[in-house]
């Protein structure tokens, strides 16, 4: 989530991400909280299979230009492990965030171009390996509105990803903003 004030240390600006981990009584065995001058914050979490922490988010501080999607690591003892910044000269976010079988996946929206621009606001699928390094972008909607907001990966491996869209994705559209939900096999799309 995201604080603005000083929960876990400082406050740096706007907005700062805010991390807590709790035991089964609800006692706090650790909290940390991150930012700059500008807005950040983060929406979605999972957990990896050392017991740390994944968040998804956005922020403005040090960005290509808007805000950026920001993709946050920790270890089980509340250590930042990494941090990933990625963005275009736009607005770009995540909003969930998954950790499988040695890679993460994250869903969000960018108004910018990471390759494939389609309209006033894409889809995103965003891979990453486990050391934060961006493996793959995957960009796809219409011409109007497009967000993936939510995330799923099946035991075999199948990314599920819901969203919205205000333009027609496939099949008829009922008007307004519509919801879809769509797969695809583990890994990136590349190539």
């Amino acid at each position: 989530g995201y604080t603005e004030g000083a929960l876990a240390g400082d406050h740096a600006g706007d907005k700062d991400v805010f991390v807590m981990r709790i035991d089964t009584d609800g006692g706090v065995i650790w909290q940390q909280q991150f930012g700059g001058e500008g807005l950040d914050w983060t929406q979605g979490v999972d957990v990896d299979a050392d017991g740390g922490v994944v968040l998804a988010g956005s922020t403005e501080t040090a960005s290509d230009g808007g805000r950026d999607l920001l993709v946050l690591a920790y270890d089980a003892e509340g250590q930042q492990r990494w941090t990933t910044r990625v963005g275009t000269d736009a607005n770009d976010a995540v909003f969930e965030i998954r950790v499988r079988d040695g890679s993460i996946v994250a869903t969000g929206n960018t108004a910018g171009d990471f390759g494939n621009p389609a309209g006033d606001r894409d889809a995103i699928l965003v891979h990453l390996d486990l050391d934060g390094e961006v493996l793959a972008i995957e960009q796809f909607g219409t011409a109007e509105v497009d967000d993936l907001t939510g995330l799923d990966i099946a035991p075999n491996g199948t990314i599920v990803y819901s969203g919205y869209t205000s333009g027609t994705l496939a099949g008829d559209t009922a008007g307004g903003t519509d919801i879809f939900i769509g797969t695809m096999p583990g890994g990136p799309m590349i190539g």
